[in-house]
């Protein structure tokens, strides 16, 4: 597996961290979630263009923000109980297949 993947999937994954924490900070008004939050949201792009290095634009920046978009969801049914229904898992099912697709055929030729 290419480096580069690795450093996109990590940002995306950093995603639901930084928005989390910037919702602790709305709630709390911490200086701690703050910094968080800003930290995070700093940290997860500069992951994704350390793998932009050597991989295309285009599907670095699906990868990372379908990896973030599921991850957020994800983290908001956990953390806060927000409702997801059928209809949503197949939509985030499409996030995520079309994601595993860029990364498959990144190379291929149209």
């Amino acid at each position: 597996m290419d480096a580069a993947i690795l450093w996109v999937v990590a940002g995306g994954l950093l995603e639901p961290v930084w928005v989390v924490a910037l919702k602790r900070f709305d709630e709390r008004r911490t200086l701690a979630w703050g910094l968080a939050a800003v930290f995070f949201a700093v940290l997860s792009p500069c992951l994704m263009g350390m793998g932009m290095k050597t991989m295309s634009v285009g599907v670095a920046y699906a990868v990372w923000t379908g990896i973030g978009a599921v991850c957020t969801m994800i983290a908001g049914y956990l953390l806060y109980g927000e409702r997801v229904g059928a209809l949503k898992m197949v939509f985030v099912g499409m996030i995520l297949a079309g994601v595993v697709g860029l990364e498959l055929f990144a190379g291929a030729s149209q």
